[in-house]
Parts: structure tokens; C-alpha cells; sequence
């Protein structure tokens, strides 16, 4: 059975395991040397950020693979929940937007 949104959260955010994640992931975005969401999905599985963000299972690899169609509130979860600045989340998108122009 499909772990809850709550019980995700939690993991995530109460777990050892969980928060040395989340430290890898800021370390990462504040350094400036997580580059795609491939890197970021090696160390959060895709399906838990989709569960928490609450995206559909049809909408979510669209936005991964256009990052523009992040919304404001989604970027800002994520900001929150990896405990860097909104400022820093959304560099990373614009990074990974220009990484998808490129490829």
C-alpha cells in the first residue's frame, strides 16, 4: 500500500535517514552543484516529491521535464522542505530549466 502524504512528511522530516536526505539535498543546492533533478531524484525517490508536493502522477514528469511549470507554491514547498531560501529553490529550477533548453 502507497505511503500518505503525512506519513512521507514524516519520514522525511523525523527519520535519521530522512533528515541526513534533506541535509544532502541543501548542502547540494546551496553549494550550487545539484544540477538536475536526476541528482536530486538519486537521493529522494521521485514518487515520495510528487506524493508531498501532491501533483498527479500524469502532471508531475511533465513538470520535471519543463521545470517553468512549477508553480510558485510548489517551489516554495520545496524551498521549505529541502530548508534553503525560496531564492535558492528557484535558481535551482531556472538552472535546470536552461540544462532542458540545452539537451
Amino acid at each position: 500500500m502507497a505511503k500518505t502524504y503525512d506519513e512521507l512528511l514524516s519520514e522525511l522530516t523525523k527519520t535519521e535517514e530522512g533528515k541526513n536526505k534533506i541535509n544532502i539535498i541543501r548542502n547540494a543546492l546551496l553549494s550550487e552543484t545539484m544540477d538536475s533533478f536526476e541528482q536530486l531524484f538519486a537521493i529522494i525517490s521521485r514518487t515520495t516529491l510528487q506524493t508531498l508536493l501532491r501533483v498527479s502522477f500524469y502532471a508531475f514528469p511533465k513538470k520535471v521535464a519543463n521545470p517553468r511549470l512549477f508553480t510558485l507554491d510548489e517551489i516554495d514547498f520545496m524551498a521549505s522542505l529541502f530548508k534553503v531560501d525560496f531564492d535558492v529553490m528557484m535558481k535551482f529550477i531556472r538552472k535546470t530549466q536552461k540544462g532542458k533548453r540545452k539537451g
